[in-house]
């Protein structure tokens, strides 16, 4: 697997984790974490896992 694949992975589990134990006050934080938590499990999906 490659470093950044794995670096992904653990920051979408660490981001769901935080979010899960300490849910934000602020709407507008929950809304860049989810758009966050996307895009990395975007990169996730269709990052190649040959390298």
């Amino acid at each position: 697997m490659p470093l950044h694949t794995a670096a992904s992975a653990t920051l979408v589990v660490v981001i769901c984790y935080w979010m899960i134990r300490y849910p934000p006050s602020n709407p507008g934080l929950f809304y860049v974490l989810g758009t966050a938590l996307t895009a990395l499990v975007t990169i996730l999906v269709t990052a190649p896992f040959g390298e």
